[in-house]
């Protein structure tokens, strides 16, 4: 919910360009120093673990709502707060997995369904909070949220049994170990994939950087406009992912791009009224390639000779480089100067790249599908003849 809030203090006290460091920071420490972080710790200390980082999330917020006039100071902590957000999410994960049969479905459950509601919910709230109580009002919810969380999971009392012993890593291994690039041995599909995903991730994240300075700057948003706005981009997320959960909704074309490139066009030259409407569409389109993309990339690697996780770890590490690029472009770009309208058309060109790529990959999938099929029927003939 803070990361609203702070959007719009930083728009207002410093411009755009801050609004490129914050992401840039939020990003990149959490890729770098979560993985780390969880690799080190004993699985029989996970619970534990998991509700020191929760009780150290709730006193920092306090903190932070309390002591919050340097900038440069809060962006560097909440870069932290990342990390252990990051952590504790693999941690939670681990928790559900090991309690009784009885809870887990729930707290799966929870878990999933209270991500998804935050999506939509927690930008709307921090706009609101903000523009009522400043920074206060925001970091005191969030710490009170931490705190909270304490009494709702089961962290303490994971069974014996699951209780194995970690690798032994130094902590000069482990950040290492995070910032080796993955290379799976994979077939030659992956690389024009990988092109499509790192386009995709560009237009998403340079969308993400410049989204607060067109709303407040060009539209003249208020806070709880931003954040009731970014909250419709949240809520066609939401659809997808309930189109997926209840009905096993599955998306495997990448020329759904249409829809995202559509929202953003909308929203770049659209009058007030459609902005919202835009970017619930906008939301939408994205979490629809996010799904074609992700089943593209599972049929490449299950045809690979490459272990999954690996395969997946090098795919999170092409959305690093592709946040990375985009905040670190964006902050260069807005350093040297403030034309929101040169850059929103810069946007929407490269949403119609994408969706150009999406197009292409669209029909290279079927040409190979259907060359498969024909194979095998050939194969087929040519053994009844024999």
């Amino acid at each position: 919910m803070n990361v609203t809030a702070v959007m719009i203090m930083l728009q207002h006290r410093h411009g755009a360009a801050a609004i490129a460091v914050y992401f840039l920071a939020r990003t990149a420490a959490p890729y770098l120093f979560s993985r780390p972080v969880v690799s080190a710790m004993p699985p029989r200390l996970i619970g534990s673990a998991w509700a020191s980082s929760q009780a150290t999330l709730a006193l920092l917020m306090l903190g932070l709502a309390l002591f919050n006039q340097n900038d440069a100071l809060l962006v560097i902590l909440l870069a932290v707060a990342g990390v252990l957000q990051s952590a504790t999410a693999a941690w939670l994960m681990h928790i559900a997995e090991v309690t009784s049969q009885d809870d887990r479905k729930a707290l799966i459950t929870a878990i999933s369904t209270g991500t998804s509601v935050a999506i939509v919910v927690g930008p709307a709230l921090g706009g609101i909070l903000s523009s009522w109580g400043g920074l206060l009002s925001v970091f005191a919810f969030d710490s009170a949220t931490f705190a909270a969380s304490l009494l709702l999971v089961p962290w303490s009392g994971l069974p014996a049994s699951l209780r194995q012993q970690a690798a032994q890593w130094s902590a000069a291994q482990l950040l290492l170990r995070a910032l080796i690039p993955v290379k799976p041995h994979m077939n030659a599909w992956v690389w024009p994939l990988a092109a499509v995903w790192i386009a995709f991730g560009l237009f998403g994240g340079l969308l993400t950087a410049i989204e607060t300075p067109v709303f407040a700057t060009l539209k003249g948003f208020s806070p709880d406009q931003i954040g009731a706005a970014i909250s419709a981009y949240g809520l066609g997320g939401l659809v997808i992912f309930l189109a997926s959960t209840l009905f096993g909704f599955s998306n495997g074309y990448l020329s759904t791009s249409a829809v995202a490139v559509t929202g953003v066009l909308a929203w770049t030259l659209g009058a007030n009224w459609l902005l919202y409407p835009a970017f619930f569409v906008t939301g939408l389109g994205f979490a629809l390639v996010n799904s074609a993309a992700r089943v593209a990339f599972a049929e490449v690697f299950a045809r690979s000779n490459v272990q999954t996780s690996e395969a997946w770890a090098w795919v999170n590490q092409l959305s690093l480089f592709t946040s990375v690029t985009s905040y670190l472009t964006a902050w260069i770009y807005f350093s040297l100067g403030d034309n929101l309208h040169l850059i929103s058309g810069a946007v929407v060109a490269l949403g119609f790249t994408c969706l150009a790529f999406g197009v292409l990959w669209d029909v290279a999938s079927k040409q190979r599908a259907t060359t498969a099929v024909t194979g095998h029927v050939q194969k087929a003939a040519a053994s009844e003849v024999q």
